[in-house]
């Protein structure tokens, strides 16, 4: 497990890093494996286990003086970290996800989520005219994972078949949990954190599929597909008011799951779009609403990653990937220019990874593209030349 990790400098609570551990010697290994037995047959956990320390990120682009312009992002001992690392499958094991979550799932990804919900577009659009529309929703809820009920989570773990031993180590794990912020130098005092599940925790996005695992199962003609708290809601059919109707009822029946949770859909933050092969519809506004609040309809929702659009063309996916690529092989142009340039291996390598992640991720949604597009991909993607590079 150790060895898989990122080797991150960065310092938890404990005063260890992952970098640190990776360079334990056999006995330090050793010790490491005898205290983490330790927590597991003794049921407990070290305090400084639990504790966060939360250090703000300015957005980029965003004022400094607003508290929203900045990402938290909080530091866990490694220690602790590893531990869940080894309770993954065990977790995994017991804690069975509902079929429509793709995360933390076996043979299961982001792709697999994103085609679940392209095959379903791409059934509706090459039926027969008239083909079918699709009306599909996006859902944000507000703080997921930070609004948690343990009450309630406990309460799922335990009527599932985790053993009873690793139920109360969980208890332990959520109870107790204290968080203080590092912000210019400075450390504020731990304050105690009463719900949610840790950020950063390698259990957390376990913990919080479980968390939703029992949403209400769609009615006939709607389907639900979710990564996490990404969840999207479609139905296909003919008829536009009668797929926003039927849309409508499952939100309630979801609105009233999350309520009950202390979860909340956020209807300005979620979407609404049209799938259809009529353009005459692109700009239609869907009547989609949760809690009486209408959801803005959008024609290019974002999804995992991955820009779709109304007309199914994934043209401005394909058009974000080429303009990133353009930008990001400006630096592999100022790496290879003729007077001082990296070597090859220098720039395939870092082709590796600023350029590749782009055109390697999710290729089997937005692929196959048409001919013209194929090759102003393959232009934006192609290494610049280097003349003199093999002098250096």
């Amino acid at each position: 497990v150790i060895g898989k990790a990122k080797a991150s400098k960065s310092i938890g609570p404990d005063g260890i890093s992952m970098l640190m551990l990776k360079h334990l010697g056999p006995a330090g290994a050793e010790f490491l494996a005898r205290v983490l037995n330790l927590s597991l047959t003794t049921l407990k956990i070290p305090d400084v286990w639990k504790m966060g320390r939360v250090v703000p990120l300015l957005k980029p682009g965003k004022p400094a003086n607003k508290g929203e312009s900045y990402r938290p992002i909080t530091l866990l001992s490694p220690v602790a970290k590893t531990l869940e690392a080894l309770l993954i499958p065990t977790f995994i094991h017991h804690l069975r996800p509902a079929a429509h979550q793709h995360g933390f799932r076996k043979v299961h990804s982001t792709t697999t989520a994103l085609n679940a919900i392209n095959t379903q577009i791409v059934h509706g659009l090459n039926q027969n005219r008239p083909c079918a529309r699709t009306v599909l929703v996006t859902l944000d809820l507000s703080k997921a994972f930070d609004t948690v009920n343990h009450s309630v989570l406990l309460t799922d773990i335990e009527e599932s078949s985790l053993p009873p031993g690793l139920q109360r180590w969980v208890m332990g794990y959520l109870s107790g949990r204290q968080s203080s912020v590092i912000f210019r130098g400075k450390t504020s005092k731990p304050r105690k954190i009463k719900q949610g599940v840790p950020q950063g925790g390698v259990l957390s996005t376990l913990l919080f599929n479980s968390y939703i695992s029992k949403l209400p199962p769609p009615p006939e003609g709607v389907s639900l597909t979710s990564y996490a708290d990404d969840c999207t809601i479609m139905a296909s059919g003919q008829d536009i008011d009668d797929l926003c109707s039927k849309v409508n009822g499952y939100l309630a029946d979801l609105s009233h799951f999350f309520t009950a949770r202390q979860l909340r859909i956020q209807p300005t933050k979620s979407s609404a779009t049209l799938f259809t092969s009529w353009t005459k519809e692109y700009r239609l506004e869907l009547d989609v609403k949760v809690d009486d609040e209408k959801i803005p309809t959008i024609n290019n929702p974002k999804i995992l990653g991955v820009t779709l659009d109304s007309l199914h063309s994934f043209t401005p996916h394909t058009t974000a990937i080429a303009a990133k690529l353009q930008s990001r092989n400006k630096i592999l142009k100022a790496l290879a220019v003729s007077t001082w340039g990296k070597n090859k291996e220098t720039l395939l390598v870092t082709y590796k990874a600023i350029d590749r992640p782009l055109v390697n991720y999710a290729p089997p949604i937005w692929a196959p593209i048409d001919e013209r597009d194929a090759n102003e991909e393959a232009r934006s993607n192609s290494l610049p030349e280097q003349p003199h590079a093999d002098k250096h």
